[in-house]
């Protein structure tokens, strides 16, 4: 699965990946989560068919099927990306939105997923007609 994402998250893993290169150990462990989100992501086969501890739908959703990615229990600390696989591209897995800690703000992250989501798909679709200059080619993140 060919794993993709908006400039915006890019730009939010390249902080990451800096402040963790600074030895700012939060901000390391919230990589090394990412990371492994998009590990989990790049081995599937295509969208998930079943929920699991890892996928599960994000219910207040509407416009699009998103699915969140989560790890392992860690107190204090819940990273989650949320994805979206666009359904022209079988192969293709688009990270939408994502949410560097929400355990102190808890299940108020899903309720403006819907918003969030949209507008990161949107950007997305911009992004991919202006890099392939309205082909359908989709350009590679990896």
């Amino acid at each position: 699965m060919e794993v993709q994402w908006p400039e915006s998250f890019q730009r939010m893993l390249d902080r990451y990946k800096g402040a963790a290169g600074q030895g700012k150990e939060r901000d390391a462990e919230v990589y090394s989560f990412i990371i492994a989100a998009l590990g989990e992501l790049s081995s599937l086969d295509g969208e998930p068919t079943e929920e699991s501890a890892t996928f599960k739908i994000v219910r207040q959703c509407k416009a699009h099927t998103v699915w969140r990615v989560s790890h392992p229990y860690v107190k204090g600390l819940a990273v989650r990306v949320i994805a979206w696989f666009p359904p022209e591209h079988k192969d293709t897995v688009v990270v939408a939105l994502f949410s560097g800690d929400k355990s102190n703000i808890g299940d108020i992250f899903y309720n403006s997923v819907e918003d969030r989501a949209k507008v990161a798909i949107q950007a997305w679709y911009r992004e991919q007609e202006e890099k392939n200059d309205g082909t359908n080619e989709l350009p590679s993140r990896k």
